[in-house]
């Protein structure tokens, strides 16, 4: 976005919050850091499909429970932007809204009867980001929730490229191809498959930045 473009948004959702410059930010600041925070903490699954020993298994339990934090986090900006912004209200009352939640209440409904015992836990995220989107939408803005979604990606891809470089015990994924082949693959922080997945989802928001103006390029 141009200066002119950044100042009018800044000027519009200070009518939207009637709020100070400096209070308008703060959710601004909110939603960057959590999409961020989930485009790299979505697909972390350190140690999933090796085989080679339980190394790998320690790292589960933060990756996990940086997922919940982040989860958590936004479920509660999404909650303050259905209380606080009429357009949020807007978007969740709107056809795709009310089918997304008829999802979620399909989704609460079957948990007793999953195979496994995380559903409920799973539900409660989808919850979360159900709210969280809308808010982050009228926040940000479609530009400025691509530029967040970028930074989270970047800082994936580049991790688990360090990790490959720097900590093989990790970073290298030992896939196995029979007859006793292995094949030392990209893993990083999940299977190279993701790792891949996520690195052409960033080429792609960056080819979009480069075909902005030119003030965007530098992204």
């Amino acid at each position: 976005m141009t200066s002119s473009t950044v100042a009018s948004h800044r000027r519009w959702l200070e009518l939207q919050l009637d709020l100070p410059t400096i209070r308008v930010w703060l959710p601004v600041a909110a939603c960057v850091c959590i999409v961020a925070l989930a485009a790299f903490s979505a697909p972390v699954d350190i140690g999933e499909g090796r085989s080679i020993g339980p190394i790998y298994q320690p790292l589960k339990g933060p990756s996990i429970v940086l997922k919940l934090t982040t989860a958590g986090a936004a479920g509660l900006v999404g909650l303050w932007g259905v209380f606080c912004l009429p357009r949020v209200r807007q978007l969740q009352l709107s056809l795709p809204g009310v089918l997304l939640w008829s999802v979620a209440c399909l989704f609460f409904l079957t948990t007793p009867t999953a195979v496994t015992n995380s559903a409920l836990a799973i539900a409660l995220v989808f919850v979360c980001y159900l709210l969280f989107v809308p808010t982050c939408l009228v926040v940000l803005q479609v530009p400025g929730l691509m530029k967040a979604m970028f930074f989270g990606i970047l800082a994936y891809t580049s991790v688990s490229l360090l990790m490959y470089l720097f900590l093989p015990n990790y970073g290298v994924y030992l896939e196995e191809l029979g007859e006793g082949i292995l094949s030392a693959r990209l893993g990083g922080m999940s299977q190279p498959n993701q790792t891949g997945r996520m690195a052409s989802i960033g080429l792609l928001l960056s080819t979009v930045f480069f075909r902005q103006m030119p003030c965007q390029r530098w992204f």
